[in-house]
């Protein structure tokens, strides 16, 4: 298989980012690891691609920093979302822009978490906060948990399931 132009320096830089954060002084906790990161994702010309290694490296040091760099709001918005489902912290939703996208990691972010108390942060969209009650509540298995959801549909659908 033949990758060309952007896609292969992009594959390449990201695969040289990750290699760095795997051998001798550039552990992944590192804090001058994490700058030669940054610094190198500086250096791409092409946004996207600069955006994708941003994102990279967020994922891959845990650092909301990197998601700061990224130009795109959808990138920086996901970027965001990422961490927050990766380290169970609502917080981090906080710094989402788009409402849909901070919504949906609120949600997502409860369900990592197993937490149906999370849920309630879910405010004016009560479909994503049943489906939210729906989901914990099937993983642990609890009636109790059922019983929030407002839709009679899915909160007879969430009680059947459990046996």
């Amino acid at each position: 298989m033949m990758i060309s132009g952007r896609t292969g320096t992009a594959l390449f830089l990201l695969a040289g980012i990750f290699l760095l954060g795997c051998t001798g002084n550039f552990g992944p906790f590192n804090s001058d690891t994490f700058n030669a990161r940054m610094q190198e994702c500086a250096k791409i010309v092409n946004q996207t691609d600069r955006d994708s290694c941003y994102g990279a490296v967020a994922s891959l040091q845990k650092n909301a920093a990197a998601c700061a760099e990224i130009s795109s709001t959808v990138a920086r918005d996901t970027c965001h979302q990422d961490l927050a489902v990766a380290q169970k912290s609502q917080n981090r939703c906080d710094k989402i822009t788009g409402e849909t996208t901070r919504i949906s990691c609120y949600s997502r972010v409860a369900i990592a978490a197993n937490d149906e108390s999370l849920c309630e942060t879910i405010l004016d969209y009560q479909g994503v906060k049943n489906q939210c009650y729906y989901e914990i509540a099937t993983a642990k298995r609890d009636k109790k948990i059922c019983l929030k959801i407002t839709d009679d549909y899915l909160g007879s659908k969430c009680v059947s399931g459990i046996v």
